[in-house]
């Protein structure tokens, strides 16, 4: 019998065969050959086994979005930085204090900036229950409950997150299952805006409505006060719950706030952003409390003070409207002309104007103004239809004139329009080929520098 390590020598008394001579290698070679292939497996082992807790140490930030501990995960993520003079700094996030932040080896004071942007963090907008707050907020959490007027909602994507607390008269809507899908998203949030006021409407996932006044939660129950008495409801039967939007109030801002997008989808206001240790975040919230955000769970940040300010905060002295055929449009403060987020090719404007073609509309020009900017587009509900020219006009007069804009092209920004010596800003958007179909013009991140 012949096996790796030994030779039976034949009956005969011959001597038995080198290595060399049967092609078998020698006890050296195998005993080599065999703390090798040891060594192999080892090492195969410490690579798995390092894989594994790898993968066990990052289960629970991917799944629970906590933060990352800076000896595990160094951050210094990609930014892009947009200053208050327009300019776009690309480059590594290295350091980020309330003074200043650095790109690479530049530093950027805090009061200079406009916009933050983390191109490589991708947004995946959450399903499941949301909250819309009076000031435009869409916050991704499911309310637990509503005791004294406040009501306190889980974070959907971040369960280990502190709730959300806030007073009721801050919430328009309750959301329940909302979906993912950005068409449907917008036909319920534009439903929402259009409900008629001096009631609390409830919609069922069937399409039907009920309206009352709204009296309260307990777990799956919802409780509404109608004509003919209270109605117990189940929550997982609505689609959404919208309070009387003549009770419903938006907290005051003065001085410096910021516009915040996660990568859950929410969007938020904050009073104050505290930048920490590995670029996380402390977000006082305008409603609902102060919350540590994780660098990895930022999208964007915008900031804005008594020297930026959206020009949706001002009142037009006028508007006009030219319907092609007939039929009414308004102008629409932060949102498209349907009543839904601006949103063109993808990317949100939380502070512009909503406009429809043949419509105007005319700013007074205050002392202090300097410019004017903006990006034009036409709104991703139009569904890739639509067809305007956008114009900007001083004292009356043409000063810039965008193309042929359709529901397909790209966002335009708007050249820095000087404003000193005018007294009047005009916005105008203009009928093209198509007519009026599917003309949802937007005037994204329009402000007034001062």
């Amino acid at each position: 019998m012949r096996g790796p390590l030994a030779y039976i020598a034949p009956s005969s008394g011959l001597r038995p065969p080198s290595p060399s001579q049967t092609g078998e290698k020698g006890p050296h070679s195998l005993v080599v050959a065999d703390k090798l292939q040891n060594c192999k497996l080892q090492i195969a082992n410490w690579l798995c086994h390092g894989l594994w807790c790898l993968a066990i140490c990052s289960f629970p930030f991917a799944v629970f979005n906590l933060q990352s501990p800076s000896f595990c995960f160094a951050a210094e993520p990609l930014v892009e930085l947009v200053t208050r003079a327009d300019e776009t700094v690309t480059g590594q996030l290295t350091a980020w204090t309330p003074q200043a932040l650095t790109v690479d080896s530049r530093n950027v004071p805090s009061t200079d900036l406009f916009e933050l942007r983390f191109p490589d963090h991708r947004v995946r907008t959450v399903e499941g229950d949301w909250l819309v707050l009076a000031n435009g907020d869409r916050v991704a959490a499911s309310v637990r409950q509503v005791q004294d007027d406040v009501a306190e909602a889980a974070w959907t994507a971040a369960p280990l997150r502190p709730n959300w607390s806030g007073p009721l008269e801050t919430v328009s809507a309750f959301v329940f299952n909302f979906p993912a899908a950005p068409r449907i998203r917008r036909d319920w949030l534009a439903a929402l805006e259009h409900t008629p006021a001096g009631h609390d409407h409830l919609q069922f996932i069937t399409g039907e409505r009920l309206q009352g006044e709204f009296a309260r939660l307990e777990g799956q129950q919802i409780t509404l006060s109608a004509s003919f008495g209270d109605t117990q409801l189940d929550r997982r039967r609505v689609r959404w719950l919208r309070f009387d939007r003549d009770l419903v109030t938006t907290p005051g801002i003065k001085g410096v706030y910021w516009l915040v997008w996660l990568t859950d989808g929410s969007r938020l206001t904050a009073t104050d952003v505290r930048p920490g240790e590995n670029i996380d975040v402390e977000l006082a919230l305008a409603v609902g409390g102060t919350f540590h955000i994780a660098w990895h769970q930022l999208a964007r940040l915008q900031r804005f003070d008594d020297r930026l300010v959206p020009l949706s905060r001002r009142t037009p002295t006028a508007t006009t409207y030219t319907p092609y055929l007939s039929g009414q449009r308004t102008l629409r403060r932060n949102q498209n002309v349907l009543g839904s987020p601006i949103v063109v090719r993808g990317v949100e404007s939380a502070v512009g104007l909503g406009m429809a073609s043949g419509m105007t509309a005319t700013y007074a020009i205050e002392p202090g103004d300097r410019e004017f900017r903006a990006w034009v587009g036409i709104d991703d509900a139009a569904e890739g239809q639509g067809n305007a020219r956008f114009q900007v006009l001083l004292d009356g007069r043409l000063h810039w004139e965008s193309e042929e804009l359709t529901g397909q092209s790209s966002r335009v920004p708007v050249p820095p329009v000087p404003l000193t010596g005018a007294k009047t800003l005009t916005l105008q958007v203009d009928y093209a080929q198509t007519g009026d179909v599917g003309d949802h013009a937007d005037w994204g991140d329009a402000v007034i520098v001062r």
